[in-house]
C-alpha cells in the first residue's frame, strides 16, 4: 500500500502523494501541480501571517508591548516601575531630611560661633574694666599718698612759718626792751613798751 509523504521546509510544509508524478529532469523542477502548489501557497500566506500578527493588528497599527506580552510579565513591570517611583520618592525624602540635618548642624555651628564670641568679648570686658578699676585703684592710692604728702609738706612749712613769726616778735620785744633801757627817759620809754606788748598779745 502505497502512502503519503511529508516533507516541512522554509516555505511550510509539502505533501506527496503517491500518484504524483515527479520529473527528474532539473529543467522541470519549478513545475508544480496546481495542487501542489495551492497547498504549498496556502501553507505559506498562513504562517506570513501568523508571523506578522504578533506586532501588528488587524488595522495595521503597532500593538503596544503590554499587548503582546504576558499577563505575569506586564504585572512584573507595573511593580518594577512602582518600586521605581518609590525608590526616588524615598530618595527625595532622603536628601530633603539630609539637608534638614545639614542646615540644622549649620545653624548650630553658626550659634555656637557666635555665643563663643559673644562670651569673649564678655571676657574681654570683664578683663579690661578689673585693670581699669585696678589702675583707678593704684591711681587713687597714688592721689591719695600724694596728697597726704603735700598737706603734711604745707603743715610742716606753716608750723616752721610760725615759728619764724614767734622768733621776730621775741627779738622785736627784745630790741624795744634794751633800746629803753638805754634811753635817758627809761621810765617813760618802758611804759610805751609795755603798751605795745599788751597790745601785740
Amino acid at each position: 500500500m502505497e502512502h503519503e509523504v511529508s516533507a516541512i521546509t522554509e516555505e511550510g510544509t509539502i505533501t506527496i502523494q503517491p500518484n504524483m508524478d515527479i520529473a527528474e529532469d532539473k529543467e522541470n523542477d519549478h513545475v508544480e501541480e496546481p495542487e501542489l502548489q495551492s497547498k504549498i501557497n496556502g501553507s505559506s500566506q498562513k504562517r506570513k501571517h501568523s508571523s506578522s500578527f504578533n506586532l501588528n493588528n488587524t488595522s495595521g497599527s503597532r500593538k503596544k508591548l503590554s499587548d503582546v506580552l504576558s499577563p505575569s510579565y506586564s504585572q512584573i513591570m507595573i511593580d518594577w516601575q512602582k518600586g521605581r517611583e518609590a525608590h526616588d520618592e524615598a530618595r527625595l525624602e532622603w536628601d530633603k531630611q539630609k539637608w534638614n540635618e545639614e542646615r540644622s548642624a549649620q545653624i548650630m555651628q553658626t550659634e555656637q560661633q557666635r555665643l563663643m564670641k559673644e562670651m569673649e568679648i564678655a571676657f574681654e570686658w570683664e578683663k579690661n574694666a578689673e585693670c581699669r578699676k585696678l589702675e583707678q585703684s593704684k591711681i587713687q592710692s597714688q592721689l591719695n599718698f600724694d596728697m597726704a604728702k603735700e598737706a603734711k609738706k604745707l603743715d610742716f612749712e606753716k608750723e616752721k612759718w610760725q615759728k619764724e613769726v614767734e622768733m621776730r616778735e621775741k627779738q622785736q620785744n627784745m630790741d624795744l626792751t634794751i633800746a629803753a633801757l638805754n634811753s635817758s627817759h627809761p621810765i617813760a620809754d618802758l611804759e610805751h613798751i609795755l603798751n605795745f606788748i599788751n597790745k601785740k598779745s
